[in-house]
């Protein structure tokens, strides 16, 4: 089902989680800094020229793409549990957080982001990702994913690393001084 929202260009934040959504059209709601569209059936969502948006949960849809690139005030993005296969937040320089675990997702560009303080990606097919410019990291879970070599010595306010049941033969924790949760377990770390 569609929900018309044509026409609502005041609207601030929208709460339309827990219905039966399979599109959501934001036109003209560019104004719009709060979205909260989880457990829809949404397989596309497009926040183009939505400048204002600051918190977007799109958790438990059946979303293959995600277009927010074009969001660069969004602090907080949710998306676990959808269809995604690759996601470039990089132009999201404000991020703070991010869920995008339980995706399919081959490639995650996080680049550059020093805001990001959260970072779960488990459950994807991510073979690697590039975490050395994420210097504000303090959680970082990666679980069940295909990664190899993960150099995350860069990340010294890190408190929390999870990078379980993986492939990994090669991991890089020196200077991580603030860690107080790591697991390794289910690795090829010799």
């Amino acid at each position: 089902s569609n929900l018309d929202l044509s026409g609502l260009s005041s609207l601030r934040s929208l709460h339309v989680a827990h219905n039966l959504l399979a599109e959501l059209n934001l036109t003209d709601s560019l104004l719009l800094n709060r979205l909260w569209a989880y457990n829809n059936n949404l397989v596309l969502l497009n926040t183009s020229g939505l400048e204002n948006m600051s918190i977007v949960n799109v958790s438990n849809n059946l979303l293959t793409g995600l277009e927010v690139s074009s969001s660069p005030s969004l602090r907080y993005l949710k998306a676990e549990n959808n269809r995604l296969l690759g996601l470039d937040v990089a132009p999201l320089i404000n991020l703070e957080y991010l869920n995008v675990s339980h995706n399919s997702l081959t490639e995650l560009v996080v680049k550059d982001m020093v805001h990001l303080t959260v970072l779960h990606a488990a459950y994807n097919q991510l073979t690697g990702i590039d975490v050395s410019k994420l210097g504000g990291l303090v959680q970082f879970s990666v679980w069940s994913n295909q990664l190899r070599e993960l150099d995350a010595s860069s990340l010294v306010l890190l408190t929390k690393l999870h990078v379980d049941n993986n492939e990994l033969v090669l991991l890089n924790i020196n200077n991580l001084v603030n860690l107080v949760s790591l697991n390794v377990r289910g690795n090829l770390v010799e």
